[in-house]
């Protein structure tokens, strides 16, 4: 198995990725069935997830959640055993403009996962309800599934988080991620500050993030830090006379021990760069 099965709260289990691969959630709502927060990397992954869900429940998979658009946490539609894929509407929508040669695209960058993508043909599996930035509610058993997107371009433009009171657990998908670099090539660094810093945080005690080791409100701290070092590293190029490129390698140095830090890491630089700089991105 290539994911840990763990309950954090009565009835919720977090899907854990092993070294910096995504998470998923599965809700048990008993007699209402249960609910699925993201499908992992690929169907393979997704059935993994399955099995192990039916080692502690027989209940049906009422719905299925995307929290977002990235492959890493929709590849795994095809193998989740419900007709109600839900996902916010922008979602939906750069799924549908990327279609099967998203597919593709990622088994170029990722030939590991080709075997379990293109060698099996799998096709994108869109969602098939969405909702707006007003968000929208669930339930499952004695649980409220609280469903809802932050007002800014973070990871990506419409990152969804999945609250549930009753448990005192937050779902922060990519908003929240452990022990990896940030991943910002689709979103906007000083977006994702803002967002984290309005995730709710009053009853909070399990935050489970969309890549990493389940915690509490440390999580959210923790990405926050990173993302303030990110800012520190770049005014200090700009103070020295430095330019983006500067930045850039300075941020390399800098996080050189965080894993997929060459991937992501220039990124986050040269958007901070710019910011700090009133350059265009």
């Amino acid at each position: 198995m290539r994911t840990r099965f763990v309950e954090v709260a009565p009835d919720v289990y977090a899907v854990l990725g092993s070294n910096g691969m995504p998470n998923a959630v599965c809700i048990d709502g008993g007699e209402d069935g249960v609910v699925i927060v993201d499908s992992l990397f690929t169907p393979r992954y997704a059935t993994e997830m399955m099995t192990a869900l039916r080692e502690v429940t027989d209940a049906p998979v009422k719905a299925l959640i995307n929290t977002h658009f990235h492959c890493d946490h929709t590849f795994g539609n095809t193998a989740i055993p419900t007709d109600r894929i839900i996902a916010h509407e922008r979602a939906l929508a750069e799924l549908q403009r990327r279609g099967q040669n998203y597919v593709v695209e990622l088994s170029g960058r990722r030939p590991d996962l080709a075997p379990e993508l293109v060698d099996i043909g799998v096709r994108v599996r869109y969602p098939t309800e969405t909702f707006g930035d007003e968000g929208m509610t669930l339930r499952a058993g004695d649980m409220t599934l609280e469903l809802r997107f932050h007002g800014e371009l973070a990871h990506t433009d419409h990152d969804v988080t999945v609250t549930i009171p009753e448990r005192g657990v937050l779902i922060a998908a990519d908003l929240v991620v452990e022990g990896v670099a940030l991943f910002m090539h689709d979103g906007e660094l000083y977006g994702l500050r803002n967002v984290l810093q309005k995730l709710p945080r009053e009853g909070i005690s399990v935050v489970i993030p969309g890549h990493g080791e389940v915690g509490g409100l440390e999580r959210i701290d923790d990405n926050l830090r990173q993302i303030a070092e990110i800012v520190e590293v770049t005014e200090r190029v700009i103070a020295a006379g430095g330019d983006e490129a500067a930045a850039r390698q300075a941020g390399l140095e800098h996080f050189a021990d965080l894993p997929f830090c060459r991937q992501r890491v220039p990124d986050s630089m040269g958007q901070a760069y710019a910011q700090l700089t009133g350059a265009t991105a």
